[in-house]
């Protein structure tokens, strides 16, 4: 199907899919089937893959998939990106479909994800509708393990909420993540939401944007995304490239929200403090032990401009190191900002080293030892 006839067709579908896809080839089948089988029907779905140079002939796979069925569309990067926010925006490029949804190429929809954020966002004329996420693989992972998820799967009542400041708890279910969700593409081109080519963070940085341009959001208590964590990711060191990496889509994030308008500007740095990003990765760089002093310098830099429009726009910060660092940036004194970056860090090594101390002391062992004793008794 070539030409006119492809475009028509395509403009009948009810929901865009797309996959950014890279190196993927032993989770695609698992991943295809979960689309293929979706309750709304698959014909009903235009579901565009984009291969950002694989090497293990993911490319091959998808683009026998297009062959096979006239509703697969798959796109090439010209190079490698190295990240999934080229391949995301050419999805977006070439969506023709009134809704959106994002699928990772290693996780899986639940069989009715479609046709329930679809029903849903139809019948509460929400601009966005965000469901729950199950982990695909939960069975392999120790519970030691699972405390290390980042990932929120919590299962949040089904709520309609307006977007208007100020936020509180109820945005929860709308900030975890990107891919449990439907949008609405005449939003997303209105607005002109991309991602930061190249930079890491650009699903939150797409999330974030758009939930600035939205007035109202639905969470419905379903299962949608059959999320994968992969073992090696929990163990993944914070490295100074994806430190550096996160504020420049934070800060382009917050260049667009700005030339979209005030209240864009104050929506997106209000979705900063509800997730509390920034101070996760300033608690990371605190923690820190792989990475040198000139490292760590140079990341806190990255972040100069988050903790200054941050403060601009009224955030308040969850913890009094993150202020006296904001309120360093915005007087201009870079140099006391590293002074008391680097001063943090000593006492939180030490508070660390005593913490320690304590748990391994045979006081502590013993109080532990009766306690299970009495709550067993």
């Amino acid at each position: 199907m070539k030409g006119n006839e492809q475009y028509w067709f395509l403009l009948r579908m009810k929901v865009s899919i797309i996959t950014p896809v890279f190196n993927a080839r032993q989770f695609l089948e698992e991943t295809f089937s979960s689309v293929y089988q979706q309750s709304i029907g698959f014909d009903n779905i235009e579901w565009i893959l984009v291969d950002d140079c694989s090497t293990d002939g993911s490319k091959e796979i998808i683009n026998q998939w297009a062959k096979k069925y006239k509703n697969i569309v798959t796109y090439q990067t010209p190079t490698n990106s190295g990240a999934p926010a080229f391949p995301r925006n050419i999805g977006l490029d070439h969506a023709s479909s009134k809704y959106l949804m994002f699928l990772d190429n290693d996780d899986c929809l639940t069989p009715g994800a479609c046709e329930d954020l679809y029903t849903a966002i139809e019948s509460s004329n929400s601009d966005i509708v965000s469901g729950d996420a199950v982990l695909l693989n939960a069975k392999s992972f120790t519970k030691e393990e699972k405390e290390k998820l980042i990932l929120n799967t919590s299962n949040y009542p089904t709520t309609t909420i307006s977007l208007s400041l100020p936020f509180n708890e109820s945005i929860n279910p709308f900030i975890n993540n990107h891919w449990c969700k439907i949008y609405k593409r005449d939003i997303v081109e209105k607005n002109s939401i991309r991602c930061l080519n190249g930079e890491l963070w650009e699903d939150i940085l797409f999330l974030f944007l758009y939930l600035s341009c939205a007035e109202t959001a639905h969470h419905i208590q379903k299962p949608i995304i059959q999320y994968r964590v992969r073992k090696d990711s929990l163990s993944r060191e914070i490295s100074k490239k994806l430190l550096c990496s996160l504020p420049k889509s934070t800060d382009f994030g917050m260049t667009k929200a700005e030339a979209l308008g005030k209240e864009n500007a104050q929506k997106y740095v209000a979705l900063l403090e509800a997730s509390n990003h920034i101070e996760y990765y300033l608690d990371q760089m605190l923690r820190s032990e792989s990475l040198s002093t000139e490292d760590l310098n140079e990341c806190l830099l990255c972040w100069k401009n988050a903790f200054m429009y941050s403060t601009l726009y009224g955030l308040s910060f969850h913890s009094a190191y993150s202020k006296i660092l904001a309120d360093d940036f915005s007087n201009g004194d870079d140099e006391k900002a590293l002074f008391h970056f680097h001063t943090l860090r000593e006492l939180y090594k030490q508070r660390e080293k005593e913490k320690n101390d304590i748990l391994n002391s045979k006081s502590f062992r013993l109080a532990q030892m009766i306690s299970q004793f009495l709550h067993h008794k």
